[in-house]
């Protein structure tokens, strides 16, 4: 068996560069083939990637941390970086009301 048999790994293993939007492993059927700590660590690699990069939307960011951090149970590392772009969505959403107050009160 080839170790790229599972979608974690070929996801890990695929070049940015390789990858097209929206073609992130799909962590709802994958989750269940997490099979060792390093395809955990591959999710949370690849959600952060995606994450700085604006490669995907909300849903699939949210979708491959908390496959990162089923993957890690035990381990604060998936959960930290969760709640960082949870952390910064909510951020963002401040400023936007923010500005659409701004706006409507000019």
């Amino acid at each position: 068996v080839s170790a790229l048999a599972t979608p974690a790994a070929a996801a890990a293993a695929a070049a940015p560069s390789q990858r097209r939007r929206g073609s992130t492993p799909s962590p709802s059927t994958s989750s269940s083939l997490l099979s060792s700590e390093a395809e955990a660590k591959a999710y949370l690699r690849l959600a952060r990637w995606a994450h700085r990069t604006g490669q995907e939307s909300k849903e699939s960011l949210v979708s491959l941390y908390e496959t990162a951090c089923k993957g890690l149970s035990g381990r604060e590392s998936g959960h930290f970086h969760l709640a960082e772009y949870h952390s910064e969505l909510l951020e963002h959403m401040r400023k936007v009301r923010n500005a659409a107050r701004g706006a409507s009160s000019s």
